[in-house]
């Protein structure tokens, strides 16, 4: 198979785990605003990949303000909004090489399926500033992706 069957077989197994997931991510985000520090100025949803390029993808809320410990502990049960393993589709079964490419991809996937969720929440949590961050940017560096402008809301910069 080449590079690009490779990534376009991860790319399809990614959103369908996704897909699987999206239920449960929802209950996870919405509890975490339910339990939000009111000292929390931005919140940034980060996208992990695993080291070992062996399918595992993480999306964790990384709450932005003063004591970070008091707001990651406030939803501690609700950072992670999805931690799972994502098959690599490829016969036999074997870890995705992860490239700029598998970086990207994966950044723009998940990216997409955070902005879709985001428009799910009630209006109140959406009003919070939120980008969909990598945070391992070594091997990509994108422009976050804004979920909420800051410049939306004045009451808000800071």
């Amino acid at each position: 198979m080449t590079e690009a069957t490779n990534l376009a077989l991860f790319s399809e197994a990614l959103k369908a785990r996704l897909a699987e997931d999206e239920v449960h991510a929802l209950e996870h985000l919405n509890k975490a605003f339910e339990n939000m520090h009111p000292k929390v100025r931005r919140l940034d949803v980060c996208i992990h990949m695993d080291q070992d390029a062996e399918g595992a993808i993480s999306l964790m809320l990384h709450p932005e303000g003063p004591d970070v410990f008091v707001l990651d502990k406030a939803i501690a049960e609700h950072r992670n909004t999805f931690d799972a393993f994502v098959p690599t589709g490829l016969e036999p079964d074997m870890p995705f090489e992860r490239t700029e490419a598998t970086v990207a991809q994966v950044i723009e996937i998940c990216g997409a399926w955070v902005s879709d969720l985001w428009q799910k929440l009630p209006t109140t949590a959406r009003q919070l500033p939120a980008t969909v961050v990598f945070r391992e940017a070594a091997l990509a560096d994108p422009i976050p992706r804004w979920l909420m402008s800051p410049g939306q809301h004045d009451d808000l910069a800071s």
